[in-house]
């Protein structure tokens, strides 16, 4: 039962990706017992299901993910939220109890144009995604910078086991949240880190698909910090 590609291959539609007693997930299509690829983007290979995660395209929700969003507007009904999608998203005053660390709840009102973290609990064809805010870790994003990077690098920026996230937020700011739709949120106290991180986000979103990232982004931040330095130590001299 062999298996045509390596885990996060690049690989075309109509490709054939292996054959025998293997499931076909999103981005793949099974034939006479062959599975092959139905778009451009990576493959893998999870147990026995294959999928191809999308090179190019928008974010297309999913229950579960957590996203990063923009409030549209707000009315006693509820809130119209931008998630970088197709669907702009829904939030309804009875999910939007924000928790604290002790699980305490309180009600946050958010105003047009403020961030939010929450949680997609609800989405079908036939409405738009519904979100909640009740759930610690979720809730108003204050202050920070907000960039955007293509949804199917999500993964590689949080990396294997966190090893990538971790990566950040011992080397520039532990105050970082990433959405699956391909939002990412941080906040410094420098601005020399707010453009390294910048610089670093960058760059794993260009090398997403190739192997040993983690360590060259530890290089990457390592020289980053040492030419700032060399700077600041110019401009004192």
């Amino acid at each position: 039962m062999p298996v045509n590609f390596e885990n996060n291959q690049i690989v075309s539609p109509g490709e054939l990706l292996a054959e025998g007693d293997y499931l076909s997930g999103e981005g793949s299509f099974k034939e006479d017992n062959k599975i092959y690829s139905s778009i451009l983007g990576l493959a893998v290979l999870k147990g026995k299901i294959i999928s191809v995660i999308p090179l190019q395209g928008p974010y297309y929700p999913k229950v579960g993910d957590i996203v990063i969003g923009k409030v549209l507007n707000s009315s006693p009904a509820g809130m119209r939220v931008d998630i970088n999608s197709l669907y702009s998203a829904a939030i309804f005053p009875s999910s939007m109890n924000e928790k604290g660390p002790r699980s305490r709840e309180k009600f946050v009102q958010f105003d047009v144009g403020e961030n939010l973290i929450a949680k997609i609990i609800s989405f079908d064809r036939t409405h738009d995604p519904i979100l909640t805010i009740d759930e610690v870790g979720l809730g108003k994003l204050v202050g920070g910078r907000i960039i955007k990077i293509h949804p199917t690098k999500v993964p590689r920026v949080i990396g294997k086991k966190g090893s990538m996230i971790k990566l950040l937020k011992e080397e520039l700011t532990d105050k970082i949240k990433i959405g699956q739709n391909g939002i990412v949120w941080f906040s410094t106290n420098s601005d020399a880190i707010e453009d390294i991180l910048v610089a670093v986000l960058r760059k794993i979103e260009r090398e997403a698909h190739t192997s040993g990232l983690t360590d060259r982004v530890k290089e990457t931040i390592k020289k980053l910090k040492e030419e700032r330095l060399n700077v600041i130590r110019r401009e004192n001299t």
